[in-house]
């Protein structure tokens, strides 16, 4: 009796045994990956650890200055060099602090717009409120978003952060690296951050560079030498990131724009707030930021359409009465220092029709509201 032929290409038990084998060695290592991935993910997001990183990073070029080179300079050149690095560098350290626990002007919210009072109408509010209202700065129209979140028209200039869930004035940006928004409040200490810091490294680059070339004429010290150029090149490379941020600030100073306002193109043509480069870093380090709250549901004078009680650009300013047209007075006041701006060329005829001037005048007058966006 013949034996039935097997077929060559059936498979057998034990490579179907190692193809499952292998197929579960593949899983597994996969999910290990997924994992790590993950995990690296929910790390980098991470404030909290981001925010402990760049406290390291800012403290290591100082604490290698002290450890290793500050008994060899104290020696070279007397204490001047080090109490001047010292100082600089606990600057820096002392405003990266400030800016990061310090409040960047948060607007306090209403927790229903029932509570708010409308100026317009003289009454409380009952009805859904508009999206949007618009107002005239030196006969430009800007247009001031409703804030669904906060329940209140967000200032001029002003935005809601969704990491701190909060309307900011002169809102900036929100830095990770710092743990907080970057506001009106707290920018001049940020600009300060920059400064110092970028001065520190410039100081520690200068003394490195100076004791790499003394040892190696004098042919001493190479293992000091070999510790100088680490912290040398640590802060080439770490020195390059703050002198961009410290320019860029800068420039923004100059120009009057937030970095917000910046990155989304908003006034390209025409920036209302420029008021010169002397005057912008004059405003921008010197003065100090006015903010008053933009609804408080017990006081009648701080409504719900007055923008202006929070960054000061208000109706008495934007909607002049014909009175004060004939009496030839400047209209409008700037937005930091309260200082009038140039008579508006707007004219509205009944100032109890405000609402309805809005929308008629949009066809007049040039609006750059399309590029507005707070």
């Amino acid at each position: 009796m013949e034996t039935p032929a097997v077929p060559t290409d059936a498979p057998s038990v034990n490579s179907n045994y190692v193809d499952q084998e292998r197929g579960s060695q593949i899983g597994s290592q996969t999910n290990v990956w997924e994992n790590v991935k993950t995990t690296v993910e929910q790390i980098i997001e991470d404030e909290q650890f981001i925010k402990v990183v760049s406290a390291i990073l800012l403290y290591i070029p100082i604490v290698a200055y002290i450890s290793t080179s500050i008994g060899w300079y104290h020696t070279l050149s007397g204490p001047t060099i080090t109490i001047i690095t010292i100082f600089i560098a606990a600057l820096g350290l002392g405003t990266y602090h400030v800016v990061s626990y310090a409040e960047p002007g948060i607007i306090p919210r209403l927790h229903d717009t029932y509570e708010a009072f409308d100026a317009i109408r003289m009454r409380r509010k009952y009805t859904h409120v508009p999206s949007c209202i618009e107002v005239t700065i030196a006969g430009k129209f800007l247009r001031i978003k409703y804030c669904h979140t906060c329940n209140i028209y967000r200032p001029p200039r002003s935005v809601h952060c969704s990491v701190c869930d909060v309307c900011v004035h002169k809102f900036d940006h929100h830095c990770k690296w710092l743990g907080n928004c970057i506001g009106g409040k707290n920018h001049k200490a940020f600009y300060g951050f920059l400064f110092f810091t970028f001065i520190e490294g410039l100081l520690i680059f200068s003394l490195a560079i100076a004791r790499i070339t003394i040892m190696s004429v004098n042919r001493i010290g190479r293992n000091y030498i070999i510790l100088s150029a680490l912290l040398l090149a640590y802060v080439v490379l770490s020195g390059w990131f703050v002198a961009g941020l410290l320019i860029y600030h800068t420039y923004l100073i100059c120009v009057n724009k937030t970095t917000n306002e910046q990155l989304k193109s908003l006034y390209a043509d025409y920036n209302p707030w420029d008021r010169g480069i002397l005057i912008n870093l004059k405003d921008a380090l010197l003065v100090h930021a006015k903010m008053k709250s933009l609804c408080d549901a017990k006081t009648v004078a701080m409504p719900i359409y007055d923008p202006g009680r929070s960054f000061p650009v208000n109706y008495k300013a934007t909607y002049a009465s014909i009175q004060q047209f004939e009496s030839n007075k400047d209209l409008g006041f700037d937005h930091v220092t309260n200082q009038d701006w140039d008579k508006t060329e707007n004219t509205p005829e009944d100032i109890e029709g405000m609402e309805t001037a809005n929308g008629e005048q949009n066809g007049n007058v040039e609006n750059i509201t399309s590029q507005a966006s707070y």
